[in-house]
């Protein structure tokens, strides 16, 4: 342990040693940096831009949210009504409930009127 924390010190210190030569301008950290504290302003200015990113879209989720959940809702329903219309189509002989289906044809477009009947 007394060995990992020693050259934890001594990659420390060269790191603090290779930042004062980039500082004083011999040679550059990388291509587009030329010192650590370069790179990491570069590093927390993305990720603040991130960040806020982040917190509109979070924000216009909770704005627009309501809506969404209420035309999730019809669409679960239009779902479910369509399955019962193509299950009394599939099945004609199953009374939907007190309910007798029939199917007209107008222009080309199917219509699917349902008759309520007398219990």
């Amino acid at each position: 342990m007394l060995h990992s924390l020693s050259v934890l010190e001594k990659v420390k210190s060269e790191k603090l040693e290779m930042e004062k030569k980039f500082s004083k301008g011999e040679g550059s950290l990388l291509p587009d940096f030329k010192t650590f504290e370069s790179l990491y302003k570069n590093k927390i200015e993305s990720q603040q831009t991130l960040n806020q990113q982040l917190r509109k879209h979070h924000n216009g989720m909770a704005t627009s949210g309501p809506e969404d959940r209420r035309q999730r809702q019809i669409f679960t329903e239009l779902v479910n009504l369509l399955n019962s219309k193509k299950d009394s189509l599939e099945n004609p002989n199953m009374s939907n409930q007190g309910a007798a289906a029939t199917i007209d044809e107008y222009g080309g477009t199917n219509i699917m009127t349902l008759q309520q009947e007398s219990p």
